[in-house]
């Protein structure tokens, strides 16, 4: 996961740079160096990212058919991408 993930998730669920910061505790500046691969993303975030996705990413799961087991693809890859 690095930054590039981060602005796409965010843009999706339609929130600003400012709004994200808040939800990740760091500055909007921060956020956009990350955004922009001018300052790597640390480890640290990166799950903090990932947990807040996993739940927006459940949510709408559980309105498909198949989302339980789509769910568990999805958290599968999540945790070898944390793992990198």
């Amino acid at each position: 996961m690095d930054g590039r993930d981060i602005r796409r998730f965010r843009e999706i669920i339609g929130i600003e740079r400012d709004v994200a910061a808040r939800i990740l505790g760091v500055d909007p500046r921060a956020l956009e160096a990350w955004e922009n691969g001018s300052l790597e993303l640390p480890r640290t975030v990166g799950l903090r990212v990932a947990l807040q996705k996993m739940r927006a990413t459940y949510r709408q799961l559980l309105d498909v058919p198949e989302g339980l087991g789509a769910w568990h693809q999805w958290l599968t890859q999540a945790v070898r991408d944390i793992e990198e």
